[in-house]
């Protein structure tokens, strides 16, 4: 979203509020906003429209993003189909296309590629097993990615209060 955009966002959030009785102050308008930044507005938009039919209650930043971009449990599903999609296409001897987290959740359940396609089964109870590891080690890969902070991604106030506190620690 571009600072353009906040009016739009702004009416969306307080008819969100009106519909779950939820007070809207600027604040919160404002949190919302940094949450959502890096979003079209329409995809916010379609979000909140998709909160209003389907959500109980006044839906978090973390609900709205999932409304966006699905859920983690959507991403690991989507991940397995992928995996499986080249172990088909490549084998164990090949090299594989997929996104740097369906590879490190490779790694970390099976600790490699070639380990994985000798390992997994075509069929039956075991696949089952070796799914839903799968899905647990992507979620927990996902959800680890989600929590890392760079600079780029924390915002300047913030960044001048950590450096002033390092520069004071130092003195």
């Amino acid at each position: 979203m571009i600072l353009e955009d906040r009016v739009r966002f702004a009416e969306g959030l307080f008819m969100l509020g009106e519909t779950f009785n939820e007070p809207i102050s600027d604040v919160k308008v404002e949190a919302y906003f940094q949450a959502l930044l890096t979003y079209d507005i329409e995809a916010v938009v379609m979000a909140i429209q998709g909160a209003l039919r389907s959500c109980k209650f006044f839906p978090r930043p973390v609900e709205l993003r999932e409304l966006i971009d699905g859920s983690v449990e959507d991403a690991a599903e989507q991940a397995w189909g992928a995996l499986l999609g080249e172990v088909r296409r490549v084998g164990y001897i090949g090299t594989p296309r997929l996104d740097p987290r369906t590879l490190r959740a490779v790694n970390e359940l099976w600790g490699g590629w070639r380990r994985l396609c000798e390992t997994l089964p075509a069929e039956g109870p075991e696949l089952v097993g070796w799914i839903k590891q799968f899905k647990a080690t992507y979620q927990g890969v996902e959800r680890a990615s989600e929590r890392l902070l760079t600079a780029a991604t924390v915002h300047p106030s913030v960044l001048a209060f950590i450096n002033g506190e390092r520069k004071r620690i130092e003195s």
